[in-house]
């Protein structure tokens, strides 16, 4: 069971259902329950993530991945969305990651080796509505 108040959502396999269930709601308004979210109220000065010379705390991880999620709800995004994520394995691909589950809706992570067309071949049958991209990925996605 999900560990947000009022939530009923079962953890399991994923759904025969082509239309996207609706987002687990976490209580707060426009928020999902999202491990970062729990790690960043649980313990949030431990390090959550280290890449090359950054060093970022659950707080500061949850702290940016809301104003991701604050990005993308100006984009339109609404909750079940899909927002497809081509980044490098970096922490932005964190911050849009749990951005988007943030905002209620699904993250659809795209592999980095992919080449065009095998991204355009994901974009399409995700069903996103939005794709997150940038640095060396950007002309892949272009």
């Amino acid at each position: 069971m999900c560990r947000s108040p009022g939530c009923h959502h079962r953890s399991g396999p994923p759904r025969t259902s082509r239309r996207p269930g609706p987002p687990c709601r976490s209580g707060r308004p426009g928020r999902s329950w999202t491990p970062a979210g729990e790690s960043a109220r649980s313990h949030p000065d431990r390090v959550a993530v280290v890449d090359a010379d950054t060093r970022l705390t659950y707080r500061e991880l949850w702290a940016r991945a809301l104003r991701c999620a604050g990005a993308l709800r100006a984009s339109e995004v609404r909750p079940g969305d899909r927002v497809a994520v081509l980044l490098p394995n970096t922490a932005d691909f964190l911050y849009a990651y749990y951005g988007a589950l943030a905002d209620g809706a699904t993250a659809v992570p795209v592999h980095g080796l992919l080449v065009a067309d095998g991204v355009a071949y994901v974009l399409r049958h995700s069903g996103s509505s939005v794709l997150v991209s940038g640095g060396p990925l950007w002309p892949v996605a272009e």
